[in-house]
């Protein structure tokens, strides 16, 4: 046990702002995008994955439970073959929010609408493409509605959402030869319309949004350079001047680099990040709570899961949030998962996730100088003195809540809890105030 207690200290010195891996499903292998939305309308956002390889092509889902829990898998379809994305946006304007994937195989491009939380129903609405390699919906003309981005090897194509699932399709001028990778769209020069910045085995290509329409900007493109065979872009501010920065991985020597957005949407090189590296995908998160965005990805070759860290805009050295042994783990996605206001960092195989959550925060502990718990180790049956009136709730080391809303009234309380030997946490609640003590069950 006292082994035990070191490692698990440890890990919370590691990691203070965050719960241990939560593995939301061994099983699931060959991620090719995982994403969040809220899908059945309760307030948390579900995780959500498309997957490839043999029987495995399939679009599925996690139902976030809230309290850090959630459920098993739920199949959406196993009826394309080779999805590489997927992407989530009420297109029909029902306040359910929809899924939608392509087919690298089939050359489709398909929508499940949200039947209150189930998907029923798959629509292809085009199966022209030569090669689609991701999707994205977003309000692009800023009339109030999801439209729909499909980028294919050779072509980026829009869909305009007229209402009534009706869409016209528009195919952009790609501007220079070449072949597509990867897909964002945001507003780069501020303008309130959002462009759309793709890899490709050229350069990264910049098109502007011009009132809903798009158009090569080859001027913009060119500020950021020539390195080609970009494979991953992502963009976020990450000196919090306003401007939507860049973060590409792939060329020659594969090394992740920091472009600033100078403003209006041109580029200066900033650093390299990282040499010599391959990803497959990179997100941003204030991993540290410090108050700016750093960066975060997996590298599968090293079997690490890594940030760096945003130092008044500049990446600093590489620090390892994971050791993992599996070459999969290639995607990586942060969002807000228990509404706590702090994002969480995701990654795939297995399908994993910090959580942001107090009760791991060591300055915590502080506030419990008018509670004890005794005897602490204990075999299930424990005491709390209390000088005030309160509620006690207990979270397992993944950051469950496996029991809830016991009584705590001033002075001594008895409980006995039917729990399996591990290191918990007792989190009491008075006068609106929560403090933790680490409960050890033999």
């Amino acid at each position: 046990m006292k082994k035990l207690i070191l490692l698990f200290l440890v890990s919370v010195a590691s990691h203070a702002q965050y719960s241990p891996q939560i593995i939301l499903d061994e099983e699931v292998f060959g991620i090719t995008e995982i994403i969040t939305a809220d899908l059945n309308n309760d307030g948390y956002k579900e995780v959500i994955t498309s997957q490839k390889y043999f029987n495995n092509h399939k679009v599925s889902f996690f139902n976030n439970l809230g309290d850090g829990a959630f459920g098993s898998q739920q199949i959406v379809s196993t009826n394309l073959d080779t999805p590489l994305a997927v992407a989530a946006g009420d297109i029909n304007t029902d306040g359910w929010i929809d899924l939608l994937s392509i087919s690298r195989v089939e050359n489709t491009a398909i929508y499940y609408l949200n039947q209150q939380g189930s998907f029923p129903d798959e629509v292809v609405f085009d199966n022209s493409f030569l090669n689609p390699l991701d999707i994205k919906t977003d309000d692009i003309d800023n009339d109030g509605d999801y439209d729909i981005v499909v980028l294919d090897r050779i072509s980026l194509n829009i869909y305009y959402n007229q209402g009534s699932l009706n869409f016209t399709k528009q195919t952009v001028d790609p501007g220079v030869i070449t072949e597509y990778t990867d897909l964002i769209i945001t507003d780069i020069n501020n303008d309130g319309f959002k462009d759309i910045v793709t890899g490709s085995l050229l350069k990264t290509l910049i098109y502007i949004n011009n009132n809903g329409q798009f158009f090569y900007d080859e001027a913009r493109t060119n500020s950021i350079g020539s390195e080609a065979f970009i494979t991953v872009t992502h963009m976020a501010d990450f000196n919090n001047d306003g401007n939507i920065d860049l973060i590409t991985n792939g060329g020659f020597f594969q090394d992740i680099r920091l472009y600033t957005n100078t403003g209006d949407g041109y580029f200066s090189f900033s650093q390299i990040i990282d040499l010599i590296v391959n990803c497959y995908s990179v997100s941003s998160i204030d991993y540290d709570q410090d108050g700016d965005l750093d960066v975060y990805t997996t590298i599968p070759q090293l079997g690490q899961v890594v940030w760096y860290e945003n130092i008044d805009g500049v990446m600093g050295e590489k620090n390892v949030i994971e050791e993992i042994d599996n070459v999969g783990a290639v995607k990586v996605h942060s969002d807000d998962l228990n509404n706590d206001g702090k994002d969480d960092p995701m990654w795939s195989a297995p399908i994993s996730i910090y959580l942001s959550q107090d009760i791991l925060n060591n300055n915590e502990f502080d506030s419990v100088s008018k509670l004890s718990v005794y005897p602490n180790p204990s075999k299930g049956s424990f005491s709390i003195e209390s000088t005030l009136n309160g509620t006690a709730n207990i979270f397992n080391s993944m950051g469950q809540k496996v029991y809830g809303n016991l009584p705590v009234a001033s002075g001594h309380n008895n409980y006995t809890v039917n729990l399996s030997p591990d290191i918990y946490f007792l989190q009491i609640i008075t006068n609106n105030k929560k403090s933790y003590i680490r409960l050890i069950i033999e």
